[in-house]
């Protein structure tokens, strides 16, 4: 645009290539406009101001706004117009976000809608997908715990701690994904990344979290990984209460969406938490290589909790929240 240089040393170039906002306060004596100071001036522009839109931790672009006066934009004016590029910048990765859901929901809409007719063809009926790994096996012989958080409400961070496991497809077999959630400030205070679903990287995904403090209530479903000894022992020699919810027979559309079978009945913050990751980081990037996976998934991790910001906490984001 003539608000640049063909050099990149303009107000647009200094956003791009610096993080910092590029002003020309006056285009009438600054060189870098000699090749639009006729059309800046045809305008009416006297001044000029570029910053950058920084979207998922890189400079996606830049805003450029310019005024009929010179000499315009002091301190005050920047400081406002940063906030102003903040909100748009957050604005567009809502947009984007948005539409790459609505794209992994029609790729999954699709898949279900090929297996219904796959299962019908075969004579079986619409009964259960099993696209995937069971992730959440019961073990008859392992202790349930009571379900402990019903009608319960929260009022502040490490109060309740929620972890699961999910897996995600890869070219050849899968890789699990483990996480543990606080409740209130959806914060991901740990995460393993695993070639096998046994208690090990549960184990290990608890014991990095417990880092960060300690709950008073820790939420798991019933899978085996989470029901076993080796798992239980390091919350009960803590004295941390252990709540443990009812599983269900997972749908079609949500094997498609690769959630798994067997789903917990009411552990929304990390199936929201699954549901993000999916759909924000892994369905967009088709990682071909398991540290391509890990170092994406860290870096995905990173933005959620000091990045990211959650309509269901007003607009904060999760870091903001757990740590006031």
């Amino acid at each position: 645009t003539w608000v640049d240089s063909n050099s990149g040393h303009g107000p647009a170039g200094v956003a791009m290539g610096t993080d910092v906002p590029g002003k020309a306060p006056g285009i009438w004596h600054d060189s870098r406009f000699a090749a639009w100071r006729e059309t800046a001036l045809k305008h009416g522009f006297q001044s000029s101001i570029a910053l950058p839109l920084i979207i998922k931790q890189s400079i996606d672009m830049v805003l450029s706004i310019c005024a009929v006066e010179p000499e315009v934009f002091d301190d005050q004016e920047v400081s406002l117009l940063r906030q102003l590029a903040e909100n748009v910048s957050y604005g567009i990765s809502v947009l984007r976000t948005r539409d790459a859901n609505r794209q992994a929901e029609e790729r999954a809409r699709e898949k279900d809608q090929r297996l219904q007719k796959a299962q019908q063809i075969a004579g079986l009926g619409f009964i259960e997908a099993n696209l995937g790994p069971h992730t959440s096996k019961p073990h008859p012989e392992h202790k349930i715990y009571p379900y402990l958080l019903r009608g319960m409400k929260l009022q502040a961070p490490n109060l309740v701690w929620s972890t699961d496991l999910t897996y995600i497809p890869m070219a050849v077999g899968f890789m699990y994904l483990t996480a543990v959630i606080d409740w209130y400030s959806r914060y991901v205070l740990s995460w393993e990344l695993s070639n096998t679903m046994d208690y090990l990287p549960c184990r290990d995904a608890l014991q990095s979290a417990l880092l960060h403090g300690e709950p008073v209530i820790f939420n798991t479903d019933q899978g085996s990984q989470f029901t076993s000894k080796e798992f239980t022992q390091v919350l009960l020699d803590r004295q941390i209460l252990i709540s443990m919810e009812k599983v269900r027979a997972g749908t079609a559309r949500e094997a498609a969406l690769g959630h798994g079978r067997g789903r917990a009945l009411d552990n929304v913050f990390i199936e929201r938490l699954w549901r993000s990751v999916k759909y924000e980081n892994i369905y967009l990037n088709d990682y071909q290589s398991v540290p391509e996976l890990y170092q994406g998934l860290s870096d995905y991790f990173s933005y959620y909790n000091q990045e990211r910001p959650h309509q269901s906490l007003g607009g904060a984001t999760p870091a903001e929240v757990h740590y006031g």
